[in-house]
């Protein structure tokens, strides 16, 4: 048979210094490729947010499954749509297949996921419904398995989501509760704006960032003000709660001094949300950067 590769020969180091010589480009250097950071292009400033916030682009769909991405996989945010989708839609498999167990890690029936109805929502993000946009403004409506959806989200990847009803003055943030996982030191926190009209927009500090540290995020109050904290849907019921026990409740979290503060007359809901914002802003986020 006739032997077709052809013969070789050592190249001498003067011939391959002849050869770099001759290449008229050989003065040009690389530029150096910088790391791949979630930085999403801007579109306006906000009007209630320090100078610096602004608006992610219209093109980046909210959803509780592309902020996690986002939050969590640098190549998701340079990806094409198609390729995005496919990533969503992976996450969301992944998610559907490892409820189970993230039911039995996390406590879930204290959490309330309603296990049917969970399976249900997340087999259809599986199926492909993380194109259809999430209904952000039902949250405000305290639809238990949206506020579900929303805090396993949160407990899977690690991170927090904060929503604002800028139009009403009030704010949520998820997860329901965190374990003591290491994973939670200085958890980011990712911001979305909700309007009536269902509209859900992302918030981008000054840097162009999505996630946000707990030091940032609690000196932002500084400058915008008070806003009315409202429990996610998923919180435990009040019916078992007296008007007395929750005022005990927040004496233990905020001390006698706080709690003679309060308001004589407090109805149990606006209570209970003053020790969510408590256990929140002093308590859970504080503890990460003091």
């Amino acid at each position: 048979m006739q032997n077709t590769a052809r013969d070789t020969q050592p190249v001498s180091f003067t011939d391959i210094e002849n050869a770099i010589k001759c290449n008229p480009k050989r003065s040009v250097k690389l530029e150096l490729i910088s790391s791949v950071h979630p930085v999403i292009s801007v579109t306006e400033t906000i009007n209630w947010m320090p100078k610096g916030w602004a608006y992610a682009s219209s093109d980046f769909c909210a959803s509780p499954i592309s902020l996690a991405l986002m939050a969590s996989d640098p190549l998701y945010e340079i990806s094409a749509p198609n390729t995005k989708r496919g990533l969503e839609k992976d996450a969301a498999t992944e998610l559907a297949a490892e409820f189970d167990s993230l039911y039995v890690k996390y406590s879930g029936r204290s959490r309330g996921w309603i296990k049917s109805a969970l399976h249900l929502e997340l087999g259809k993000w599986a199926g492909g419904a993380t194109d259809v946009p999430f209904d952000w403004t039902s949250l405000l409506e305290k639809k238990k398995v949206l506020s579900a959806l929303l805090d396993i989200v949160c407990v899977k990847y690690a991170i927090r989501i904060a929503v604002w009803w800028s139009e009403h003055k009030k704010l949520t943030v998820w997860p329901l509760v965190e374990s003591e996982d290491e994973a939670w030191t200085n958890a980011p926190i990712i911001n979305v704006e909700v309007l009536s009209s269902g509209e859900a927009h992302v918030l981008l500090n000054p840097d162009g960032e999505m996630r946000i540290k707990p030091a940032a995020w609690c000196s932002l109050f500084k400058t915008i003000g008070e806003w009315q904290w409202t429990r996610p849907g998923t919180s435990p019921g009040l019916s078992t709660k007296t008007l007395t026990e929750l005022r005990s409740d927040y004496t233990e979290l905020a001390g006698e001094t706080a709690a003679a503060q309060l308001p004589k007359k407090l109805d149990k809901d606006t209570l209970s949300n003053i020790i969510y914002r408590y256990d929140w802003m002093n308590i859970r986020l504080v503890a990460e950067y003091s």
